[in-house]
């Protein structure tokens, strides 16, 4: 016998036995529809967790029909089976780019980006999208920032996004997922502190250096205008603004406070003090090249990094995503320590260069 199910019964279901029926529902058609084949759909499935399944049903039902001898199986009315088909589609969509974008890599970010979906297109209301970005560093002959001079144009970091970041809003554009985004230059921080020099190889003062980024900022705000002007792209950057990370954070945390708090985390929890160490080590290198830094000097920098990635996310609201260019292991900070759920679903961009290019820590 069938009965007819509200939000407070989905204890009812095993989820874990339901999964493996919801994907073959749901989202297997949508690769097919896709063109996209089992190859692609396998990675993606596995990370479909049964928390993320209740947590769907969740969101898109009214009410759900169950059979309470047979756990495997349940009913959803259209309504419900036509916003699930669009989160298939999405996730199909995102597949396709799998040569210039990495999709969110655990399965709690992952749960957090479909149920996130799931409630824009159900209730209209926006994702944010949070793009943090470099001020102008000279790079190597490598691709990585070598913080050698300090220019006032766009940065490289900057323009990755602008170049690449078009493909992966039209997926969001094209299923009717509503978004604004905001482009965080990087005015604060570490970034005001390196010895910088000018193009020139000149000294720069404290004055020059906040001139640079006023130029960098303007650069890059311009930019913006003309794809907001532009036919093919107005409508994907529409509303987005650049923004001050400074007047961000200081508009949304108590930075001391916050940053204190970080540094604990990364000082005294395994987690913290694992990547720590990772960063540490893998940068070592690289930063004793361009920095001239050593050992406990490179840590401390290394942990300041740390503190100040994962202050910005403690700064970003929970119905966000990161879109992020620059180091693939360092913006693991950005959430780092949230809550499972309520991770922010980070989107790195490799773009069409080394994954090394442009980094700050590798």
């Amino acid at each position: 016998m069938t009965e007819t199910l509200n939000k407070t019964d989905l204890a009812s279901i095993n989820f874990s036995e339901a999964r493996e029926r919801f994907i073959v529902d749901f989202f297997a058609p949508c690769f097919e529809q896709n063109g996209l084949g089992y190859t692609e759909f396998q990675p993606m499935s596995r990370r479909l967790t049964p928390k993320i399944v209740r947590s769907l049903l969740q969101i898109v039902i009214d009410d759900i029909e169950v059979q309470r001898s047979e756990v495997k199986a349940y009913m959803v009315d259209k309504k419900a089976r036509d916003l699930l088909a669009k989160v298939g589609n999405i996730l199909a969509d995102l597949a396709r780019l799998r040569g210039t974008i990495i999709l969110p890599e655990t399965g709690e970010e992952m749960s957090c980006m479909v149920s996130l979906v799931a409630k824009a297109l159900k209730t209209g209301e926006p994702i944010t999208f949070f793009t943090p970005v470099c001020p102008d560093w000279s790079r190597d002959d490598k691709g990585r920032y070598d913080f050698r001079s300090l220019g006032g144009g766009e940065s490289f970091i900057a323009n990755k996004f602008f170049v690449n970041a078009p493909e992966f809003l039209e997926v969001f554009a094209q299923n009717g997922v509503p978004f604004k985004g905001v482009v965080l230059f990087a005015d604060w921080g570490l970034e005001t502190e390196i010895d910088a020099k000018g193009t020139y190889g000149q000294k720069l003062t404290p004055d020059d250096v906040q001139m640079c980024f006023a130029s960098t900022f303007a650069a890059t705000d311009q930019t913006l205008k003309v794809l907001q002007e532009d036919e093919n792209f107005g409508k994907l950057f529409a509303d987005y603004v650049v923004v001050s990370m400074k007047d961000f954070l200081a508009k949304r945390i108590d930075e001391q406070q916050v940053m204190q708090a970080m540094r604990a985390f990364f000082t005294s929890s395994k987690q913290g003090q694992r990547l720590l160490e990772v960063l540490n080590r893998d940068s070592l290198k690289i930063n004793t090249e361009r920095l001239g830094v050593h050992d406990e000097e490179n840590r401390e920098m290394t942990l300041r990094n740390l503190v100040e990635y994962s202050t910005v996310g403690q700064a970003i609201g929970d119905n966000s995503f990161l879109v992020v260019c620059e180091s693939r292991t360092t913006s693991r900070c950005y959430n780092m320590p949230r809550a499972n759920d309520r991770k922010v679903p980070a989107f790195y961009i490799k773009g069409r260069d080394s994954l090394e290019s442009g980094v700050n820590i590798l």
